[in-house]
């Protein structure tokens, strides 16, 4: 896929302008510049790049908070420089989505004590439990635990400036405060995903783009922006065989 690459890298050099969402963000790009027929859709893409769904949410929601085409392009030229293309995407096993999901809320671990102290260690003991087990964690201790994550994402309301209408002022939250909504929201993802015991397709998109708008808001843009190579990586070089189903033949 080398020449794949350097056509990618030309498109996101050469485009005019990168947007946050549509046919013409970063992905989307990238992908007709590998193939110009290309669907503008998160299956398309991955599809077309090699890269795993999850992957690919990540990149379009770090480049959404890079802000601007020349922040969006300087992000897309050293990711895609680093990242391996493939012909088919990683697909992964019921387990696979919940190891997956589980090492992206690893990543919250440092900043831990924002987060009701032990509410991840004990989301990723509940992942643990169904990957030893086979088994769903018990409903209750799973309700105890979205409920505390749940709790993170109620917000104080900025107060209103006197002789502004309150429909038209845009309620300020702080980075901690935008940090635990995400991170609690991709929490309370894989928790629903435990419950589903790993069929539902979307689980790991759903928890990588929740946890790098997490890293953005707690940590900076560069957080986010490794964590979405770490990802890459990760699926590419430490993920465990068993957790790999091969692609349909054609």
């Amino acid at each position: 896929m080398i020449d794949a690459k350097k056509l990618i890298l030309k498109a996101i050099q050469e485009a005019e302008r990168i947007q946050a969402a549509g046919a013409e963000n970063l992905v989307a790009i990238a992908a007709r510049a590998v193939d110009p027929e290309s669907k503008a859709s998160l299956r398309g893409i991955s599809s077309t790049l090699g890269l795993h769904p999850s992957v690919v949410i990540a990149i379009t929601v770090t480049a959404d908070v890079a802000g601007d085409t020349d922040s969006r392009r300087e992000f897309g030229l050293a990711l895609f420089e680093r990242l391996q293309l493939h012909t088919h995407p990683p697909m992964l096993t019921d387990h696979g989505r919940v190891g997956l999901a589980s090492w992206c809320i690893e990543r919250l671990l440092p900043m831990r004590e924002a987060l009701d102290g032990d509410l991840v260690d004990e989301a990723l003991d509940a992942a643990r439990h169904l990957m030893e087990t086979d088994a769903a964690p018990r409903a209750g201790a799973v309700m105890e635990i979205q409920e505390r994550a749940e709790k993170l994402q109620h917000l104080e309301v900025v107060g209103v400036a006197a002789g502004k209408s309150a429909s038209k002022e845009r309620l300020g939250i702080t980075d901690e405060q935008r940090f635990q909504r995400h991170a609690a929201q991709a929490i309370r993802a894989l928790l629903e995903g435990l419950k589903e015991q790993g069929e539902n397709p979307h689980l790991c998109t759903t928890v990588a783009g929740e946890i790098a708008l997490a890293l953005e808001a707690g940590l900076g843009f560069a957080a986010a922006a490794g964590f979405t190579l770490e990802l890459a990586q990760h699926l590419e070089e430490e993920l465990p065989r068993e957790h790999l189903r091969r692609p349909p033949q054609n």
